[in-house]
Formats: C-alpha cells, structure tokens, sequence
C-alpha cells in the first residue's frame, strides 16, 4: 500500500508541476509578445494556456518526471540525516531538480526549448513549480520508517 501511495505521490507531483510550468510559460511568452506592442486579450491567454497544456505538457511531463525519479531519491537519503526537515529537503528537491533541467537544457540544446528560461524570472517561476510539487509530495505521502529493515524507495523519504 505503501508503494502505491509513494507512486501516486510522485505522480501528482509530477502533474502540479507541469500544470504550473506551462501555465506560467506561456504567460512568460505572451508577455513578450505583449512587449512588442501586441494586443493580448483574455480569450487569447486562455486559449493559448490551453494550447499550451494540451500541447506543451507531454513533453514537459516526460522531462519532469526523469528530475524528479533522481532529485527525490537524494531527498529520501538526505532525511535520514534531516528527520525534522522532510517538507524543507522536497521543496528543495523539486526546485532543485527544475533548475538542473532547465540549465541542462539551455547548454545542450542549440536553442532555448522553454522560452520563458530566457529570464531569470522564467526560471525562478517553473523552478518555484518544482518545489511546490516537492512540497505537496510531502502532504500526500506519509513519512516511511526505512529502519525497520525495508529495503528500496527512498524516493519516499
């Protein structure tokens, strides 16, 4: 049961953080179209936001979710040694593991792939995503005694 908690856990992590991340890109873009004397009305961000979590969000998620199955693991083995900081360990986890991807992305790829990376501002938001995904993963699964002599998942933490 355990598991499953920790599985679902993950993955509904994994859904807020795209959901914000496409939501605030695509606000990111169009408030750059926007700057160069574009008129931008609510019917279009609506409909582009919802192009762009149709759209955007497959991709994002696949991505997001190889982040989070390496940053959350090293919160769970981090805990061990930080009992008492297991919200603060998962925020920084999902934050942490955005920003790596968002940085790795920008040097690899020969363009920008998340336009709104451009900007520090960009990358704080879909960062600050990450951790609020982290943090929810934290209210949604219990905290799991590993000292018992189970073995594997330290991904709960």
């Amino acid at each position: 049961m355990v598991v499953i908690r920790v599985v679902m856990g993950w993955v509904i992590a994994v859904v807020v953080a795209v959901a914000l991340g496409s939501i605030a890109q695509t606000q990111f873009n169009l408030a750059r179209i926007q700057a160069l004397s574009q008129e931008i009305g609510p019917g279009t961000r609506i409909a582009a936001t919802g192009h762009d979590l149709l759209n955007f969000t497959p991709a994002y998620a696949l991505l997001i979710s190889i982040a989070f199955a390496v940053a959350w693991p090293v919160a769970g083995v981090l805990k061990r040694w930080l009992s008492d900081q297991r919200a603060l360990l998962f925020t920084l986890a999902g934050f942490s593991a955005v920003w790596v991807l968002i940085a790795i992305m920008n040097q690899v790829l020969p363009v920008t792939a998340i336009g709104a990376t451009r900007s520090l501002a960009g990358t704080l938001v879909l960062s600050l995503a990450g951790g609020a995904a982290g943090w929810l993963y934290t209210r949604i699964v219990p905290v799991v005694n590993w000292k018992r002599g189970d073995v594997g998942l330290a991904v709960a933490g």
